[in-house]
């Protein structure tokens, strides 16, 4: 919606990620997304930066400071955003995992790209949260202790 919607969105619902389109030229500006930033910050509710495809697909995450600490030290943020090459820095979470995927399945998903945590998308493909292994163990062993 733009920086002049900003503060209406913070103060009527602030938002829990802030997405970016990969490939997207021309269209981002350093000083806007340092604004957004800035802004987001502040909420408690701000976590993470996505990154989609022009489709709306998602591509990666990254977690909200993790974000923040790029955008102070990477001058040409805004090309890496553009080429997609932001998808190959250290913080750039990549993996995923379907919302029906079991417990099980996001634990071997997690084992195989030798992460621990995942985002989680939805039926089209869109980013809908994230689950760490940590949420996983702990939904695991209270299902123990229920059933003993």
């Amino acid at each position: 919606s733009g920086l002049g919607a900003l503060q209406h969105m913070l103060d009527t619902d602030p938002p829990t990620t802030l997405a970016f389109i990969v490939g997207r030229t021309g269209y981002y500006a350093r000083a806007a997304i340092q604004q957004y930033i800035e802004a987001l910050s502040a909420t408690p509710q701000f976590r993470h930066v996505l990154f989609k495809d022009p489709e709306d697909q998602f591509l990666g995450y990254m977690h909200a400071a993790d974000f923040e600490r790029l955008l102070d030290t990477a001058d040409d943020i805004v090309e890496h955003i553009e080429n997609g090459t932001i998808l190959q820095h250290p913080a750039a979470i990549r993996g995923s995992v379907a919302r029906t995927a079991t417990n099980r399945q996001a634990l071997r998903r997690m084992d195989a790209l030798n992460l621990s945590e995942l985002a989680v998308l939805d039926e089209a493909d869109r980013f809908a949260g994230t689950i760490t292994q940590d949420e996983i163990v702990r939904k695991i062993l209270a299902n123990v202790i229920r059933e003993s």
